[in-house]
């Protein structure tokens, strides 16, 4: 009877550990926004892609640091670099083995992504979360509309990939009807050499200046 006992006890504790040590979808995606933030002081780098429907597939590797940022982009017919800062742009079209700077102006593409990304930010608080299952390096998360969310441009669902050493994530992707994106590889620390165009790195490369 003490031995059954003992055996009863000793589960108890074992399970009553792992409840503990457990964490809920919700404390994982708050911890990831949390690692995300630093990306204001540090820089972040990440993969992100768009899949359209009759269209294709446009990949991007996007480094940003403060007002900087740098994409090499690649789609179906034009693979080019584009840098910018808070005045200017300058882009390389590796076909035409030219760099264009130009004044920078707002762009659709460039509110498009910054809006795209932010979709991923304060996933708590428009999204049932669902902690799917997890691996010794990752959790998976399902975030489901919730019916209270009214935001017409939030994704039904999305999937979130968070990784366990960082609390960053290793995928965010979701999509509707019209197009799919998923966001990849996402890292923290950034230079700023990184970012900044410099002809020098480009020899043999016509730069056209249309500021003027």
């Amino acid at each position: 009877m003490k031995f059954r006992f003992f055996l009863v006890a000793a589960a108890m504790t074992v399970i009553g550990a792992v409840s503990l040590g457990a964490q809920t979808a919700s404390e994982i995606v708050g911890r990831m926004s949390e690692e995300m933030s630093k990306s204001d002081a540090q820089g972040s780098a990440m993969t992100f892609a768009v899949k359209i429907p009759m269209v294709g597939e446009v990949s991007s590797y996007v480094m940003s640091l403060g007002d900087k940022t740098k994409m090499e982009m690649s789609g179906k017919d034009k693979d080019v670099v584009v840098w910018l800062d808070s005045d200017t742009k300058w882009e390389y079209d590796l076909s035409a083995g030219e760099v264009v700077i130009t004044a920078k102006e707002a762009s659709s593409s460039d509110s498009s992504r910054q809006s795209d990304i932010s979709r991923f930010e304060n996933i708590s608080e428009g999204y049932k979360l669902v902690l799917n299952k997890e691996d010794d390096e990752a959790w998976y998360i399902t975030c489901r509309k919730k019916s209270s969310n009214k935001n017409k441009d939030d994704f039904r669902k999305m999937k979130v990939v968070v990784a366990k050493d960082t609390y960053l994530p290793l995928e965010l992707s979701g999509g509707n009807c019209l197009f799919k994106i998923s966001i990849t590889d996402f890292a923290l620390g950034v230079s700023d050499a990184e970012v900044t165009f410099r002809a020098a790195d480009y020899p043999g490369v016509k730069i056209t200046d249309n500021r003027m």
